[in-house]
């Protein structure tokens, strides 16, 4: 075997030192990375939730509000009917 200069196995610490710390900070951006993208598809599902809630909610109001409507429109003609009647009372 050749004997290396103890430079270049200087050198082979050094690069072995950064080496594991590329790794290591690669490592971290990993987490970090998998972090971001696990909170993005919680924030979708979280999303699609509150959508199928809101849609729940909209629907709900329309209901009520025709509803409502209809309730309007009979109370105005229950109320019609009652001055007919007074009318025809009257006369």
């Amino acid at each position: 075997f050749a004997q290396c200069p103890i430079q270049d196995a200087y050198w082979s610490s050094e690069k072995e030192k950064k080496l594991l710390s590329l790794q290591e900070q690669n490592k971290s951006h990993e987490d970090s990375l998998i972090t971001l993208l696990n909170d993005k598809r919680n924030m979708a599902e979280e999303n699609s939730e509150l959508k199928r809630k809101l849609e729940a909610s909209e629907r709900n109001f329309l209901k009520k509000s025709k509803e409502a409507d209809n309730l309007i429109c009979e109370k105005q003609t229950f109320e019609e009917n009652c001055r007919k009647r007074l009318d025809q009372e009257t006369r």
